[in-house]
């Protein structure tokens, strides 16, 4: 993930030394310095991957210079690198996450390489999740100002629909609609209250279970044919009706239909 920074610290320049030897090949930038102030004016330039400090040394201690390193960049690995150390400090401060790692001295070359290298993978896995960690977020807040949007758009055509139902409610003519297989979908308050018949008619009841024959075939026809009809002189519920439909389209798609009943203002003698 990017040209990594290593950055040594240690009082002695021979140990310096040694560790610029020892790691002249490897795929990262390496800085050292001697000098615990000095390794702090670096950090506050620029960000190393992975700072490895000595813990002995003058003015301040490795775990000091450490926890510095923390608050300066709290992403950094940090290392002990030290031969003269109390142990339980250590812990302590591996524990309280100021230390990664801690190595002794004298190092075994290969080992403090790989040990780096651990580091480095460490940083890097840590950066992935941070990255993945972020992305989730922003898809969390993206699907919550969807959601929002979702929910106020499922608000607003149920205000539609509600509103659409109470206009056809208040329409003073009998109104049915159907769907293209013949169902009924939905009655208004006037068809409930003109035909008795429909007081208890279910949506999804098949035409001919709810209509008269004369009615159910007219409506019937009109799907058939993609036409609109009008039919009068149909007895239904006592009353003499004039049936209307109109064929509802989607695209060249058939949707149904929705039939006008007009009736007579008395209900027919003699039927």
């Amino acid at each position: 993930m990017g040209e990594k920074t290593v950055l040594c610290v240690d009082d002695e320049v021979n140990i310096l030394n040694s560790i610029k030897r020892l790691l002249f090949m490897e795929d990262y930038e390496l800085l050292t310095t001697n000098n615990a102030d000095e390794a702090l004016e670096l950090l506050k330039a620029r960000e190393a991957q992975l700072v490895i400090s000595d813990h002995r040394m003058p003015r301040m201690t490795g775990i000091e210079l450490l926890q510095k390193v923390k608050d300066i960049h709290p992403l950094s690995i940090r290392v002990i690198l030290s031969g003269h150390v109390d142990v339980n400090i250590i812990v302590d401060a591996i524990n309280k996450g100021e230390v990664y790692r801690f190595v002794t001295k004298p190092w075994n070359d290969e080992e403090l390489k790989s040990t780096i290298r651990q580091c480095l993978d460490h940083y890097d896995v840590v950066q992935e999740n941070l990255e993945l960690t972020r992305r989730i977020q922003e898809q969390n807040e993206q699907l919550r100002r969807m959601n929002g949007e979702l929910e106020q758009v499922v608000l607003d055509r149920t205000f539609y629909l509600r509103m659409s139902q109470d206009i056809l409610d208040d329409l003073p003519i009998p109104v049915v609609g159907v769907d293209d297989r013949g169902r009924l979908i939905l009655c208004n308050h006037e068809a409930r209250q003109a035909l008795p018949s429909l007081s208890n008619a279910i949506p999804g009841n098949d035409a001919a279970a709810v209509f008269p024959a004369a009615v159910a075939t007219a409506i019937r026809g009109s799907l058939d044919a993609l036409m609109d009809v009008d039919v009068g002189g149909i007895a239904w519920d006592g009353r003499e009706l004039r049936l209307q439909t109109k064929i509802l389209m989607d695209k060249r798609r058939l949707r149904g239909c929705v039939a006008l009943l007009h009736l007579n203002s008395k209900p027919r003698t003699g039927i």
